[in-house]
């Protein structure tokens, strides 16, 4: 979300403070969300090799990987224009090579075919990061983003179409199911809680705030009060 929004969000935030080298903070703001997005979709397959102890090949990747790291962040920051940046294309570089090799070793690990994973695993969440991306282009393309209120329209608006696309698309039918099984558990228990253990807070509140009265003896209570009290609580 934040690299849709990143030049809106820095410019309204930095513009007056760093004048136009708010986009050099948009450009790393880009940066890193590409490695965040990099870092989840890496999906479970470290955990599936640990669980298979199979240690080696974790261990020789992520020495290369870091080492590779290393000589392209040098590389971009000290032989090209890229700046701060570049340090970022290094992570990413040796990411993207990381989740490629990982995949596959993974997936012939388990013995599973590659295109019954990218079709189970990839292509869903690809569609919506599509749409998603596809709106937040729009909503910045067409509307100069001058104010937070327009910024929070538009990352309200672009979130709501992942949202949607997540559920009709990245989700399938299992998994819409356990989330409607588990919203319904939820607010089952959250009525159940207002209903009897809300009813004890409120008798607890009605006590102390009783208590206060009489403690500061602004007037004495009547009967009339203390019944209007009473049936408040009862329907409460």
């Amino acid at each position: 979300m934040y690299f849709i929004f990143a030049e809106p969000f820095a410019r309204l935030w930095l513009l007056d403070s760093l004048g136009a080298d708010y986009l050099i903070v948009a450009e790393v703001m880009k940066a890193f969300a590409i490695v965040d997005l990099m870092t989840y979709a890496s999906g479970t397959q470290w955990p599936i090799l640990l669980g298979m102890r199979i240690l080696k090949f974790l261990s020789i990747l992520l020495i290369a990987t870091a080492f590779l790291n290393i000589v392209v962040s040098v590389y971009f920051v000290g032989y090209t224009a890229a700046g701060v940046v570049g340090v970022l294309y290094g992570t990413i570089i040796s990411k993207l090579i990381r989740i490629v090799l990982l995949t596959i070793y993974v997936v012939r690990s388990v013995g599973i075919r590659m295109i019954d994973y990218v079709h189970q695993s990839i292509i869903g969440p690809a569609w919506c990061l599509f749409f998603s991306g596809m709106m937040g282009g729009v909503l910045t393309w067409n509307f100069s983003c001058d104010s937070w209120i327009e910024l929070l329209f538009m990352v309200g608006v672009t979130s709501l179409v992942w949202i949607v696309s997540c559920w009709f698309i990245g989700l399938n039918s299992t998994e819409r199911y356990h989330i409607l099984e588990a919203i319904k558990r939820f607010t089952r228990k959250f009525f159940i809680e207002m209903l009897f253990v809300g009813r004890g807070k409120v008798d607890i509140i009605l006590k102390a705030f009783l208590k206060l009265v009489s403690f500061l003896s602004l007037n004495k209570l009547s009967s009339d009060h203390v019944n209007l009290l009473y049936i408040l609580r009862r329907e409460i």
